[in-house]
């Protein structure tokens, strides 16, 4: 589930998803309880990759996202 707003969406994870079969939901206007799940869900994400992922240093940050955007 993705946020209305086009400034929140982005073509290289239309493009990622593309070869997967997935398509991106996109959010009802204004129903604040639908941005809570997509806050919700990325922070998951963002906790779930900040735990098994450290990176010294902006190298290692890019092997990192390139990891986990390929998966």
């Amino acid at each position: 589930m993705l946020a209305r707003k086009e400034n929140f969406r982005c073509h290289s994870f239309d493009i990622a998803c593309a070869p997967l079969d997935i398509e991106p939901r996109l959010t009802r206007p204004n129903p604040p309880w639908t941005d809570g799940q997509v806050e919700r869900m990325n922070r998951t994400l963002k906790e779930a990759t900040v735990r098994r992922y450290y990176s010294a240093n902006h190298d290692q940050l890019r092997e990192h996202l390139q990891t986990i955007v390929a998966a």
